[in-house]
């Protein structure tokens, strides 16, 4: 039997090891930040989250690098603007995300600045299609599990919904 396989409306992610990122300068300034901050409530259940100023010079290392990510993956050719926002994120033990998206911007993306070994803080994707997937497909499953790891930038379209499970170690993860 003859079959062409082809998938339909693919969600493209991109994910790349950043090694110029200078993570304990960062952590350093993200935790002192916290301590000056009260948390916005937005989409954490316990942690701090903080929207920063993504022009700080303490993120101009990341800030290049996601530029030159979008730039390789050819978002939006012709489009000359890109805006960034950039939240700040640490959850302590029993901390997570829940379900949200980033809506109306256009990718949305997580660099893990410092994760404990035990954290089991997994990133998951939900299918944005918003239809049942059948459990007889293994080709098109309904969720993506990222596992996070330092130094890692992981990016996607902000429609999609994310959750963050919570941080089983004693020690924060940012």
């Amino acid at each position: 039997m003859d079959i062409h396989n082809e998938y339909l409306w693919a969600t493209p992610t991109w994910t790349s090891k950043l090694d110029n990122i200078d993570n304990k300068e960062l952590s350093e300034w993200i935790l002192e930040y916290k301590k000056n901050s009260n948390s916005s409530e937005k989409s954490n259940k316990g942690g701090w989250q903080y929207l920063i100023d993504s022009q700080n010079p303490i993120c101009k290392n990341l800030m290049d690098s996601i530029m030159e990510m979008l730039r390789e993956v050819k978002l939006k050719p012709g489009k000359k603007n890109i805006r960034c926002v950039m939240w700040a994120n640490v959850n302590g033990k029993g901390d997570w995300n829940m379900m949200h998206n980033h809506m109306p911007e256009d990718i949305s993306g997580i660099y893990y600045v410092k994760v404990p070994d035990d954290s089991h803080g997994t990133l998951v994707l939900k299918d944005p299609r918003g239809v049942y997937i059948s459990p007889h497909l293994d080709q098109t499953p309904n969720h993506l599990y990222i596992e996070p790891q330092e130094n890692v930038l992981f990016m996607f379209p902000s429609f999609v919904d994310h959750i963050v499970f919570p941080n089983k170690s004693k020690f924060s993860k940012l």
